[in-house]
């Protein structure tokens, strides 16, 4: 992997990690509260509620542990770009499934979330999984 494009999905990971660790801490950034958080990230019709505080400080530790597979690849043992390679696939998997969540789980058709998750969250997951896949080549 190129290091300035694994450097800049790297960033960007360990951003969203950032977000869901002030999350964890009772931050509701960028909503006005924690229904309105819940109804954008995670969806849903009763979406009012976030996870548990473990749970949003569980994923940004997957989040920076990616981002360190992704930071490392470019130089890493075969393990560290295997580790590479699978973040790139998830994030693929999450940017291609995100566009039949509606058709899937009739209740991810809600708003906000549904907006945010056509127009933002699944070309994101796209974008960066193939920026992974793609430097890893």
């Amino acid at each position: 992997m190129n290091a300035e494009p694994g450097g800049l999905v790297a960033g960007v990971l360990v951003l969203v990690a950032g977000l869901h660790v002030l999350w964890g801490l009772g931050f509701f950034w960028p909503a006005r509260d924690a229904g309105h958080l819940a109804r954008m990230v995670i969806g849903g019709r009763n979406a009012r509620d976030l996870p548990p505080p473990v749970a949003c400080l569980g994923v940004a530790a997957a989040l920076l542990l990616a981002a360190a597979l992704v930071w490392l690849a470019p130089q890493g043992a075969p393990l560290v770009r295997l580790g590479a390679g699978a973040v790139g696939g998830v994030l693929l998997l999450r940017g291609a499934g995100g566009f039949f969540m509606p058709l899937l789980a009739p209740q991810f058709g809600t708003q906000p979330f549904a907006w945010l998750n056509t127009w933002a969250y699944s070309p994101l997951c796209l974008l960066l999984g193939g920026a992974i896949l793609a430097g890893l080549v």
